[in-house]
Formats: C-alpha cells, structure tokens, sequence
C-alpha cells in the first residue's frame, strides 16, 4: 500500500493519521447525520411524511494510503 492497492477508510477514524502508511479516508458529518435521523422519526411517529431525501457532504481526506493511478494527470 500503495504501490500495489490504495485503500481508503469511511469516517476518518481518530487512528487514521496514525497508521502506517497513514490511512486516507472519508470524512462524514455523523453528528448531523444522527440528528436528521432523529428529526425524521420523530416527524413518522407525529405523522409526517418525508418529502426528500438529506444530502450531507463529505470529504476525502488524502494520506499516504493512495497513490495516483496510472490514469491521472495533474490539471
């Protein structure tokens, strides 16, 4: 890793920078996520019904666990 295979974590876990290589990963909002998770059964037991689906956005936060494919080209 990563001459051979990238590999990328989900939540960036408080290990990822740690490891050896360090792990990349995705960075969620858990906190926000829970509390529309909440907020949505909440309104289902008053009743209510869910007209859209949340979006949350993420980020990837890159370390030494991924490497360039041999398809990319710096812009």
């Amino acid at each position: 890793v990563p001459e051979a295979v990238s590999v990328v974590g989900f939540d960036d876990i408080p290990l990822a920078p740690y490891t050896v290589p360090s792990l990349s990963s995705m960075k969620m909002p858990v906190t926000e996520m829970i509390q529309e998770t909440i907020n949505r059964l909440l309104s289902m037991l008053d009743g209510g019904e869910l007209s859209k689906r949340p979006s949350f956005p993420a980020s990837l936060i890159e370390r030494e666990s991924v490497a360039a494919g041999p398809y990319f080209q710096k812009g």
